[in-house]
């Protein structure tokens, strides 16, 4: 625009998309005080200008202040003009392409359970599907977590434990969803911010606390998409446990296998009479509780490398 006018080039800021749909019409100064105010606001609301009134008084304004004409500034005008009807046509398929993603996204089982969660928008949820797929795939947050480089990777050598650094192979696009939602949400009061506030608090920078933050997002997503319930500032209410059934495998025979030089007696089988309830003398009950005492002993005998304990094998 320096070539056809300087002062339109000062007074108009050209990053804006709405001070680019006039300079679509009328380029050079002339042509805009021929236009006059009513044809050139009613220009810019047709092609849905943000501030249309404003911008169209501050163009006048400029254009009044020129009065020259440039050399070879026709020939500059039909080139801006061109220019910029192909950057608003590529801007207009931008926001087509933006609501199909957004229309395909919405059509997602699981959409409005991750735009729940706060800093989550369209975009990022959409970036989030795509980079994801399956979450069957991940046994864990903590996988998803290395899947998006937020858990660091031991670095050991010999007798050098405990060292951590980044991870080199993950998905940057998975790692700049959770990063930038986890930005956003500094921006606002909520869980978000004072778990970064208490981070900084214990002496972490802001990329370290950044960091920390996006990775209590994904155990926080991860969780709301495993029970399919969307985000909420209260905790969930849960319903009483019930009385905590044994294992099947606790109560099933357990064989006699010589090992050694000890021989187990088989496990007896759990029955109604347990504890004497039908009228028993309590034997029965007496049997279960050596039983027990005998899972309990050789458990503790694989965990302490079989030694000094029997050992016993489980018919399932």
């Amino acid at each position: 625009m320096l070539g056809i006018s300087p002062v339109l080039q000062r007074a108009l800021t050209f990053t804006n998309v709405a001070t680019l749909i006039p300079i679509s019409a009328f380029q050079t100064p002339e042509q805009i005080r021929a236009a006059g105010r009513e044809q050139l606001v009613t220009h810019l609301r047709r092609h849905r200008a943000v501030n249309a009134v404003k911008v169209g008084d501050q163009a006048l304004a400029a254009a009044a202040e020129q009065d020259l004409t440039l050399p070879r500034q026709d020939t500059g005008a039909a080139l801006a003009g061109e220019l910029v009807t192909h950057l608003l046509q590529l801007h207009q398929r931008m926001r087509d392409a933006d609501k199909a993603n957004k229309a395909a996204f919405s059509d997602h089982p699981q959409a409005g359970i991750i735009r729940s969660l706060p800093g989550m928008g369209a975009l990022a949820a959409a970036e989030f599907i795509v980079a994801v797929g399956d979450l069957s795939t991940f046994a864990s947050p903590d996988h998803l977590a290395a899947y998006a480089g937020l858990a660091p990777v031991a670095r050991d050598s010999g007798k050098r434990v405990a060292n951590l650094r980044r991870p080199q192979r993950y998905n940057r696009r998975l790692r700049h969803v959770f990063h930038m939602s986890s930005l956003s949400t500094l921006r606002m009061n909520g869980p978000s911010r004072d778990y970064y506030q208490r981070k900084r608090a214990e002496g972490r920078k802001h990329q370290q606390a950044l960091i920390a933050l996006a990775r209590r997002r994904v155990d926080v997503l991860w969780a709301l998409l495993r029970d399919n319930r969307c985000f909420q500032l209260q905790p969930p209410s849960t319903t009483p446990a019930r009385h905590h059934q044994p294992p099947r495998a606790l109560t099933t025979a357990i064989e006699t296998r010589p090992v050694g030089r000890c021989t187990l007696a088989p496990w007896p089988r759990a029955s109604s009479t347990v504890c004497g309830t039908h009228g028993g003398d309590g034997s029965e009950a007496r049997r279960v509780a050596a039983g027990a005492e005998t899972l309990i002993a050789s458990l503790v005998w694989w965990a302490t490398g079989r030694q000094g304990y029997p050992c016993m094998r489980v018919r399932g």
